[in-house]
């Protein structure tokens, strides 16, 4: 069960108390937020508070609260749990048979619901997890800018000082950036704000002043010479030099231009040329880097997004996302209906595509992947009582069996009358078809030249019917292994011993491993009666050694973890080609990177449609960049690809509005998805951010630590 449901209600008293006494944000005591101008006079201490904003954006950015409701509603990652509230946001778009919509089903299903922004309601933590966080963490960089740029400390030399100042504008740039991504307005505060004036700003503004605080960022680093140190980004790890702060600061300019779109519409309206001259400056140019933080195990520093995505015991790779890799194989929504059915006479190979009858056509559809014995065909057409596929093996028509056979619990031998085409592995269907007498279809354990081995559990007297199967993952719901074309799945192999088979249950990894996701026997780990929208074969494993169940045995993941990949920088910059008329031939190079490079996909050319071009660039979108970030979201959001009834933005947490004694509101459900435009008013209860911070944090970092592998609910 989640520990972090419910927050005490009485942290919003303490919210207006402080707003009531009129005190600033150095009143507040505060890890990030230091409580005495000596404090601030101090160039350790003052630089310490800068990484101290710094790891707050990171510990915000990549928390569950809310990423994983965020990556689930965009059909990235699936799970039913409702840690983190998951379940209560995840619901799905029932349809007509026989996908039966996003659902694959009508039993159990319920819509999308509006973000519960009630202060009674424990789902609305996933609110407050950005607001407070953002805000306490552009506190701290406020306090340090103060100290720097009206106090006028020195930080060791005049270079260490450039340094620190620099981060603390970037630190500002991250934390706006963030508000103007998720929420419908919020408030825009520097070191020399007023605040007893202080009002609510739009989204459009918000956008406008952390593309302003990056602006800055770059300017100052250019202008710089200087190295962060490792430990802003947790150390042992990446020291970044001013060179590469400026790339860090173009390419999160790209992504809030980019990201900001609540729609369709408003995405054609982006400054597509604006994120080509960020993204052309950001990670992927020159010598390409991915941005880069230490997880250490959720001790101070904590991708919790790559702990849980990562974990296959508990969260999967949504069939959305697994039908882009292997749209042959791996079907959406999740098949809960899978054909079971034997031929009723034997099929000669062929290279053209024939007609096979079956016993039965239930689940046998057009474009399906099924199986004949062994051999994997597609269905090309049907009528009432025959399929068409091009079947190039031959297949033996149904045989008897020569003697009875009686249920056991250990394999034993049977007889049929001819042994042709069966073989160790093979899927026999054996049925008395002159008795009432159920059919069971068993697994070949051995064969002889006259018999077969198999584990019965139904009595077949002689004379019953013996045929080998067709079927779809035998017989069985969910997606068979897959053969994928992408190098980053493969054959859905992983692991090998021990870990691959009781751990992540998967098949030992063979030479057609992949290397970012991997197929599970275990298919249907969510409990059933949560909907089966929640099912899928495929985990995702690029980030494994930072999850629950990293394979070097560490306690919640341990090691360097990429918060924004250079290929997400090369795709906002073909993007930004693609829709402002740029070149076709660099969009295309661009978008290969990742294709080609890591997907072992065939090349683009830049000869493609614009159409074509954004279509693989989705694609790479979604396959490439989930575990990251919530980029998913952010990417489904503004190209319409959301469920009905999703929010597509937060409201102002409850408290913050009981503070200014304000209406509640919501988005999504019964709401519209957003707002049209964000409304401006109102004093700010801001203060109170950086003391809720620091408590959401911790609990977020302690239960972590005390249960990696996590009591699921």
């Amino acid at each position: 069960m989640s520990t972090r449901t419910r927050i005490p209600a009485a942290w919003s008293l303490v919210a207006t108390l402080l707003v009531a006494g009129g005190c600033d944000t150095l009143n507040v005591s505060n890890p990030n937020a230091p409580d005495s101008p000596r404090l601030l006079s101090d160039p350790a201490t003052v630089q310490s508070i800068a990484v101290g904003a710094l790891r707050t954006w990171y510990n915000t950015t990549q928390a569950m609260d809310p990423d994983g409701s965020l990556i689930v509603m965009a059909r990235s990652h699936v799970a039913s749990w409702n840690n983190w509230q998951i379940r209560i946001y995840t619901g799905c778009t029932t349809g007509p048979a026989p996908t039966y919509g996003t659902c694959g089903t009508t039993i159990g299903t319920y819509p999308r619901i509006e973000w519960q922004n009630d202060p009674t309601a424990a789902a609305r933590v996933q609110i407050e997890g950005y607001w407070y966080g953002y805000y306490s963490a552009l506190s701290s960089a406020n306090d340090v800018l103060k100290a720097i740029r009206v106090t006028k400390l020195v930080i060791t030399d005049s270079v260490t000082t450039k340094m620190v100042e620099t981060m603390a504008v970037l630190a500002q740039a991250l934390t706006l950036s963030g508000i103007a991504l998720n929420y419908d307005k919020g408030f825009i505060v520097d070191y020399n704000t007023d605040l007893t004036t202080l009002q609510f700003s739009t989204r459009a503004q918000l956008r406008d002043a952390a593309l302003a605080k990056f602006d800055e960022a770059i300017t100052l680093a250019n202008a710089n010479k200087f190295t962060v140190p490792d430990n802003f980004f947790n150390s042992p790890g990446t020291a970044y030099d001013n060179k590469m702060i400026a790339q860090i600061a173009n390419t999160m300019a790209a992504r809030t231009l980019a990201y900001f779109a609540r729609d369709a519409a408003e995405n054609a309206a982006v400054d597509w040329a604006r994120v080509v001259g960020y993204a052309s400056k950001g990670i992927s140019s020159g010598t390409a880097f991915d941005w880069v933080f230490k997880h250490d195990g959720c001790v101070n520093y904590c991708d919790y997004l790559k702990n849980w995505s990562n974990d296959m015991t508990t969260m999967r790779v949504h069939t959305r996302v697994a039908h882009l890799l292997d749209p042959v194989s791996q079907e959406d929504p999740w098949p809960i209906n899978n054909p079971l059915s034997r031929p009723t006479a034997g099929i000669t190979g062929s290279p053209l595509a024939q007609a096979v009858t079956p016993l039965s056509m239930q689940y046998i559809t057009t474009g399906r992947q099924i199986s004949v014995d062994t051999e994997l065909v597609v269905v090309t057409g049907t009528t009432a009582t025959t399929f068409t596929a091009v079947v190039t093996q031959d297949h033996p028509g149904p045989t008897t069996l020569s003697a009875a056979i009686t249920k056991d619990t250990v394999p034993q031998a049977a007889t049929p009358a001819s042994m042709t085409g069966i073989h160790v592995g093979a899927l026999v269907w054996v049925e008395d078809t002159a008795t009432t007498q159920p059919r069971e279809v068993v697994t070949v354990k051995s064969v002889t030249a006259t018999t077969f081995t198999a584990l019965f559990k139904k009595n077949h007297p002689a004379g019953a019917t013996v045929s080998l199967t067709i079927h779809r993952n035998k017989g069985a719901q969910g997606n068979p292994q897959p053969s994928s074309p992408d190098k980053r799945l493969g054959d859905g192999t992983y692991g090998t011993g021990k870990f691959a088979a009781n751990v992540t249950e998967t098949p030992d990894a063979d030479a057609g491993a992949g290397t970012d996701y991997a197929w599970s026997f275990d298919e249907a780990i969510q409990p059933s009666a949560r909907g089966s929208w929640h099912q899928t074969s495929i985990g995702q494993v690029r980030y494994i050694t930072l999850s629950g169940i990293d394979p070097n045995g560490t306690s919640a993941g341990f090691g360097p973890g990429p918060v924004v990949l250079g290929a997400e920088n090369d795709l906002l910059w073909a993007e930004g080609l693609i829709r402002s008329g740029g070149s076709a031939v660099t969009a295309a190079g661009l978008i290969n990177k990742s294709r080609v490079g890591r997907g072992g996909l065939p090349a683009l050319t830049g000869a493609e449609t614009a159409a074509q071009l954004l279509a693989a660039l989705q694609y790479e979108q979604d396959v490439e960049l989930p575990g990251s970030n919530v980029a998913p979201y952010y990417n489904q959001r503004r190209i319409d690809g959301l469920e009905a009834l999703t929010p597509h933005e937060m409201p102002v947490p409850a408290k913050e509005l009981g503070v200014l004694q304000q209406p509640l509101y919501t988005w999504g459900g019964g709401n519209p998805p957003n707002s049209p435009s964000a409304p401006a008013g109102s004093i700010a209860a801001l203060r109170a951010a950086p003391l809720i911070w620091p408590i959401i944090e911790q609990q977020m970092l302690m239960q972590a630590r005390a249960n990696p592998r996590r009591a699921r609910q």
